[in-house]
């Protein structure tokens, strides 16, 4: 029987559909279908309705990726509504494919960076993650059905968002650094944007495709071993930090990247803040460029092990920097 198999994602996570193309191969998938979710509203029975009327042969889909996310009510004084609209989405979405998809095998779950394995947050601070709330709609939805879940956790994500959001600090620091280069010209020399300790920790960044391939590769090359399990991805599970990645984002730009300043974040701030703001508008205007932009950096470790995957021998990885 052919595969099919639906995603859904944001505008921002079409990469799982991208590599679905060609990913194991290109003739594992007979048919690929991507959905994104708007209005974020709709209840259960009317997105099974809507799926019905808008895609055909539901019942071959044999794999399911949940990547969606709603910062709708991101800017709220409650942020328990930023996880009530989380978990809405999910649960109409596990179901309406468990009452849909007959011939459904896996549905995998993307959430965030949490610690594998380790037990949840205790309240009051774990009342407010969603993440543990879709893990257990899939559970219970999956509790004797013919078909299983996995969970992938990729680390800090380097991509692009299309919508405003926070969480792409790739976009943000590439607008730091294009200001600089319209400010002071090419080969110029840019300080990081932190401290000493933002400059040396250590992190695994999660691009994209990494994060996408290994979520195909366990649904389909080992669903029997990732069913009801947890994994972590990342782009290497060597351990890196901005010291060795700043430089090599600066020469992208023409620049020549150097290490923190004395004055760290608060020298940044006055930079862009007070001092080029007028550039900033005129650079925004003639490149047709957002102009919100606000970054922070953690000033500890964040590192993933990989162990858990590579043991399913999911080995790919891109380097360092």
């Amino acid at each position: 029987m052919p595969e099919y198999q639906i995603t859904y994602e944001l505008s921002n996570r079409s990469s799982v559909t991208n590599n679905l193309l060609s990913y194991p191969s290109s003739t594992t998938f007979s048919r690929i279908i991507g959905s994104t979710n708007r209005p974020k509203t709709v209840q259960e029975n009317n997105v099974c309705l809507q799926m019905q009327d808008m895609i055909s042969s539901l019942g071959q889909v044999t794999h399911a990726y949940y990547l969606a996310y709603s910062n709708a009510t991101a800017y709220t004084d409650h942020v328990m509504d930023i996880k009530d609209i989380n978990i809405r989405m999910a649960s109409n979405a596990v179901h309406a494919c468990g009452k849909l998809c007959k011939n459904m095998k896996l549905f995998v779950l993307q959430t965030g960076t949490n610690a594998q394995d380790n037990p949840c947050i205790l309240s009051p601070y774990g009342d407010e993650i969603f993440y543990y709330a879709q893990v257990n709609i899939f559970k219970e939805a999956a509790q004797g059905k013919q078909w299983g879940w996995c969970e992938g956790r990729p680390d800090q994500t380097v991509g692009y968002v299309p919508s405003v959001t926070s969480m792409a600090f790739v976009e943000l620091i590439a607008l730091y650094l294009a200001l600089y280069r319209y400010v002071n010209g090419p080969s110029a020399r840019v300080t990081f944007p932190g401290t000493q300790k933002n400059y040396l920790y250590t992190f695994t960044g999660s691009s994209q495709d990494i994060i996408a391939r290994p979520d195909i590769y366990l649904s389909v090359e080992k669903p029997d071993q990732a069913n009801g399990e947890v994994f972590n991805t990342a782009d290497t599970a060597t351990r890196g930090s901005w010291s060795v990645k700043w430089p090599l984002l600066s020469k992208y730009f023409g620049l020549e990247g150097a290490g923190p300043g004395p004055q760290g974040w608060s020298g940044v701030d006055q930079w862009w803040k007070n001092e080029h703001q007028a550039g900033y508008k005129r650079m925004c205007k003639k490149y047709g460029l957002r102009r919100r932009a606000g970054f922070m950096l953690l000033d500890r470790n964040r590192e993933m092990s990989l162990d858990k995957i590579r043991g399913l021998e999911f080995t790919e990885e891109l380097s360092v920097a």
